[in-house]
């Protein structure tokens, strides 16, 4: 098992999730030992080669190793640290993200479970394949549809692409990856689920995954192991009420124009009526103990929140059309303010203000909700036009004077334009 962004992910259990631990420790060991035999026989190689040999080569590897020294007290950007430390809370967190990405239909719990053989190591000059051998895929080796899926697979997918906190719903996250847990555990699952959250440091995994104010553990490890340099790509959304106690987990790779009426109709409608209906009862109580006192403030809060999250989603439903080609970031940013996290939140909002100020025309977010705007730049621009599919309409090949072919718009363009923006804002 490798960490679950890399292209060569996998997945095998382990008896315990210690055990677990102890054996990637054991193969950083074994693979930091190797690598340092191999180095030193490359640098023999190189040293002989060269004629480098007395002072001359005990300096250089003097030098060499103070260069070591330095970097290893540095944190490399980028550099996942899943690869290279044994953390057990690091670890947990991973197999977590997978029994998560399970429920979405990401990866194939067979490998796991022992259904399907553990695939070949690739070759190291092997192209990388198109999904990572662990994934659940179809006979192309592409993500798998849901008409690509054995009637026998062992686990329910939630092919929407939305999973929820909320113990009362089918779709309830914590259940999904406990589900998984225990496919692969069986009778063991319930200690696999203790020892988790020993490592974690939490009291439940609900803890572990809920969505506070500022923010929850889970998605802020997520959005780190998704993250390199300056690239932000969790896949894996929590959509949430401004205190974070309802929240919608959404599938990026599963976005679609209809994903936010699913949400809304599916999970959020139908936890308005339960919420007004507990308040409802509540409320209507002469007397109440402390407890129901208590219950009656979460449910009034839940109540305006729910319908200020419901409103705020169909809003954006109305233009949003994600287009994964745009990347994370973008298609993300409308819900800016759905998102806990701060320094996400913050990330989101910036890339929105940079949207609505036309920085990122070329994408199809900005097309879809600035329709006018964009194509009146795809006159000017004929690389925009290509992006959005408008080259044809607008511009024309001509040749010079000199015979020499070029690319201009096309007389009546302006006219052109303004039917192809009516088209869209119909």
């Amino acid at each position: 098992m490798t960490t679950e962004s890399n292209p060569s992910f996998t997945s095998e259990p382990n008896a315990s999730l210690q055990t677990g631990v102890d054996h990637w420790s054991a193969l950083v060991q074994h693979s930091e030992s190797e690598l340092a035999k191999a180095q030193a026989e490359i640098d023999t190689i190189a040293y002989d080669l060269y004629g480098i040999e007395g002072d001359d080569r005990a300096a250089i590897e003097a030098m060499m190793q103070s260069a070591d020294a330095k970097a290893d007290g540095e944190d490399a950007d980028g550099q996942d640290e899943n690869l290279t430390s044994a953390d057990p809370a690091k670890l947990t967190s991973e197999l977590l993200d997978y029994c998560v990405g399970v429920a979405f239909g990401r990866w194939d719990i067979r490998y796991a479970t022992g259904e399907k053989a553990t695939p070949p190591e690739p070759d190291p000059f092997e192209a990388l394949p198109l999904c990572a051998p662990g994934m659940l895929q179809n006979a192309e080796g592409l993500p798998a549809e849901p008409n690509e899926v054995d009637a026998g697979y062992p686990i329910r997918i939630s092919w929407e692409g939305i999973l929820v906190d909320d113990s009362t719903h089918e779709e309830d996250l914590y259940k999904r990856v406990l589900e998984a847990l225990t496919l692969m555990w069986g009778e063991q699952a319930g200690s696999i689920e203790q020892e988790a959250c020993d490592f974690l440091g939490v009291r439940s995994l609900r803890d572990y995954f809920a969505e506070k104010k500022a923010g929850g553990r889970y998605f802020k490890e997520h959005l780190s192991r998704f993250s390199k340099s300056r690239r932000k790509a969790p896949l894996y959304w929590p959509i949430s009420t401004e205190s974070g106690t309802y929240t919608l987990w959404l599938y990026y790779p599963r976005l679609s124009t209809n994903t936010l009426y699913s949400a809304v109709t599916q999970f959020i409608e139908p936890k308005q009526t339960e919420v007004q209906e507990t308040f409802a009862k509540l409320n209507a109580k002469q007397t109440r103990t402390k407890s129901e006192d208590k219950e009656l403030e979460h449910a009034h809060l839940l109540v305006a929140e729910l319908a200020t999250l419901r409103e705020s989603l169909l809003e954006i439903a109305q233009f949003w059309k994600p287009d994964l080609n745009d990347g994370v970031q973008i298609t993300a940013a409308p819900h800016w303010k759905h998102f806990r996290l701060k320094p996400w939140q913050k990330t989101l909002k910036d890339t929105w203000g940079k949207l609505d100020n036309g920085d990122f025309d070329w994408a199809h977010l900005a097309h879809s909700i600035w329709p006018k705007r964009v194509i009146q730049k795809c006159i000017d621009d004929r690389s925009l036009a290509i992006a959005h599919g408008h080259d044809e309409a607008l511009w024309a090949e001509t040749t010079d004077a000199k015979g020499k072919s070029k690319w201009q718009t096309r007389q009546n363009a302006e006219a052109i334009a303004e039917e192809l923006i009516s088209q869209q804002t119909v």
